[in-house]
This record gives structure tokens, sequence and C-alpha cells, in this order.
């Protein structure tokens, strides 16, 4: 749902919103929102390098015009940028959610420390400590790995900005 209805928060929030009314129907106790944020100039950067190959005049000027149009209120395209605005995310996300309910991760630190991603993450589901220490000390000790691999572990997925990640048994 973080695509275009990211960039309008109020759109995102009423969408996560009544995704808590139907889950509390069902009997769930609980909306927890995990939202995974990246460095937003390397986020401009890998966008622009996705779309750039569609641009017949792609380069640094091309690119420094997006960065106007993203940031500046006068562009149409200013509201696309709110995506990048995390202030705003969160607080239209902690109207949803109690703020102890919502985690925001920042996507580094899955690729540059995924057993400190691990731990965060398995706290903000409330996994019991003694169950977070057990799935840690299974987990290879190495940085992320693209594609799958026959040893157990977690491993990260590339895909289009964000991050896709799965536990594999051995």
């Amino acid at each position: 749902m973080i695509g275009r209805e990211g960039s309008r928060p109020v759109l995102l929030s009423a969408h996560l919103a009544e995704m808590k009314r139907i889950g509390l129907e069902w009997g769930f106790k609980r909306l927890n929102i995990i939202c995974l944020i990246r460095r937003q100039d390397h986020w401009l950067a890998s966008h622009y390098a996705q779309i750039s190959d569609k641009k017949s005049r792609a380069g640094q000027d091309d690119f420094e015009r997006l960065i106007g149009e993203v940031t500046s209120p006068r562009h149409s395209r200013y509201k696309f940028g709110m995506l990048l605005d995390y202030n705003v995310l969160y607080e239209q996300l902690a109207n949803v959610s109690r703020t102890d309910n919502l985690v925001m991760l920042p996507y580094e630190n899955l690729r540059e420390s995924p057993d400190l991603f691990l731990q965060h993450l398995l706290l903000s589901l409330d996994t019991p400590y003694s169950k977070i220490d057990e799935i840690c000390k299974k987990t290879p000790k190495r940085k992320p790995m693209f594609g799958l691999n026959k040893e157990p572990g977690i491993y990260v997925k590339k895909n289009c900005g964000l991050a896709e990640f799965w536990f594999q048994d051995g």
C-alpha cells in the first residue's frame, strides 16, 4: 500500500483505519504497523535509476529537476514527495495505531546489521525474549544475501526499492 497511497498520508491512514476496524471485527486485539523507511536521498536516487531508462534526457539536470518537483509545494509532484516526509507519515500512522504499536525501522539497518534489525523486528511483534535469543542464535552472522541460499537464515531480496525478507529453514 505504500506506493502512490503512501504519497497521500491521509489516504494511507484511512486504509489502515479500515483494516484495523475489520481486524477488530475478526477478533484481532490490535493493529501493529511495521514501516520500513529508507534514507530519502538513497530512495530518490534509487527511484530515479528505476525510471531513468524511460527518459530520453536522463542525467544530473533531469534528476535535479525531479528533486525540485517533489520538494517544492508549487509543483504538481510535491505530494509524491510527501512519501519521504517521515514525520507526516509517522503522524498519520500514529493516528491509526497507538505509538507503542508502531515501529519505523531504517532499511539501512537491515542491510548493515541484520541481527539488530531482526531483534528490533521481533521485539515489535512481542516475541518473548527467550525466543528472540533462540532465533538470533540460529541466524548466520553475515550481511543479507540476494536470492535463495541453501543455508538456514534471513535473506533479503531487493524489489522495487523495498526489501522483502523471509526465513528459510535448512
